[in-house]
């Protein structure tokens, strides 16, 4: 495993993922290497430091957890340099009117969520949209030692809104459990400006739970899974149903 340029330019050192995080591969173009992910193998034909950065601290699941909040902080670093230096980019690359005539040029979407990992550890992460739709991962935090209420959670998110800005932050983003709404409810109070937006893709999931307890869907879901596990069990059942499918053009996600 290579841990970084074979060469050393006179230039920028190399970046610290290079350093056991990513397989560096062939030169594509002066300074920069094909790069293959230490932990999900997943392979960039040019690997820019930001994007495998990013990809560290916010999308690999097989990444360790302290590499992931230092990568994170990075990243954080990364994006405040950025959005500081574009304050003055011309309006018009922002989307939403209304928050242009604001007059805040660099505003936030804030989302967050938890969930318990293998070892039973209670972890939250706290990410950033930038207007540009850019997802970071602003904060990963294990909230093990503590009571997960309303009013603790509220102080988290409250602290987080503080660390970016009060002014900047116009909407967050979250699901409906008990004490997330009860801590939505108590930033908004506190922070009118600030939107509370329930999480469309919970929402669709809660709303598909209910739908299946219908009586009527419970005997087709059941159906349903007759069929399946009748196609699935049987190889000349799978190959009939495939010769029908092809004969018909019939093209979905069915075809698997």
């Amino acid at each position: 495993m290579s841990s970084g340029p074979s060469k050393v330019s006179k230039g920028r050192p190399p970046s610290d993922v290079w350093c056991n995080h990513m397989i560096q591969g062939n030169m594509q173009s002066r300074g920069h290497y094909s790069a293959t992910c230490s932990y999900c193998r997943q392979y960039w034909r040019q690997g820019r430091p930001q994007v495998l950065s990013a990809h560290l601290a916010n999308h690999c699941k097989k990444c360790p957890d302290d590499v992931s909040l230092y990568f994170a902080k990075i990243v954080r670093k990364n994006l405040a340099k950025e959005e500081e230096e574009s304050a003055d980019e011309d309006e018009s690359d922002y989307p939403n009117k209304r928050v242009r005539q604001t007059g805040i040029k660099n505003f936030y979407g804030g989302a967050f969520d938890g969930w318990t990992d293998p070892r039973g550890n209670s972890l939250w992460a706290f990410i950033l949209l930038t207007p540009s739709r850019k997802e970071y991962l602003l904060q990963l935090e294990d909230l093990s030692k503590n009571s997960h209420t309303a009013e603790y959670l509220s102080k988290v998110i409250n602290d987080i809104i503080c660390k970016v800005g009060i002014s900047k932050i116009v909407a967050i983003v979250s699901d409906n459990a008990a004490n997330v709404a009860g801590a939505h409810r108590l930033i908004t109070n506190e922070y009118p400006s600030i939107i509370n937006i329930r999480c469309i893709a919970h929402c669709t999931n809660l709303i598909s739970s209910d739908i299946v307890k219908v009586d009527q869907v419970k005997c087709l879901v059941k159906r349903a899974n007759i069929l399946t596990r009748y196609f699935k069990n049987s190889t000349l059942a799978s190959t009939w149903l495939k010769e029908a499918i092809d004969a018909k053009n019939i093209a979905g996600p069915g075809q698997s």
